[in-house]
């Protein structure tokens, strides 16, 4: 069962309870618009999900744009912005999409 937990007073929850490998109920759907219009930003922790389940998850809520600078083929929407030990953020501190 879908569950929101506010993590600061003023912007973000948390959401449990989702399988994101699988396709949403219009009712679960409806309430994560609701969270994410309430909250601003909501995380899904541990959700160890494809490139293609997470494509699929974000068609749930609309079509879907491809990054002017940066397409990439097999799923050119998709833009992996990553960042550990090995990669780090080099300058990107003040990092901002356009497109998000």
């Amino acid at each position: 069962m879908l569950s929101v937990h506010k993590l600061t007073p003023s912007i973000g929850a948390e959401i449990t309870g989702l399988d994101l490998t699988r396709p949403l109920s219009q009712d679960e759907i409806a309430a994560l618009n609701e969270s994410l219009e309430e909250y601003k930003v909501i995380f899904f922790r541990d959700q160890p999900i494809t490139t293609s389940q997470h494509f699929i998850f974000s068609r749930q809520f609309g079509e879907l744009e491809v990054h002017p600078v940066n397409p990439k083929p097999g799923f050119p929407e998709v833009l992996v912005l990553h960042n550990d030990a090995d990669r780090p953020p080099l300058g990107t501190a003040h990092w901002h999409s356009d497109v998000t």
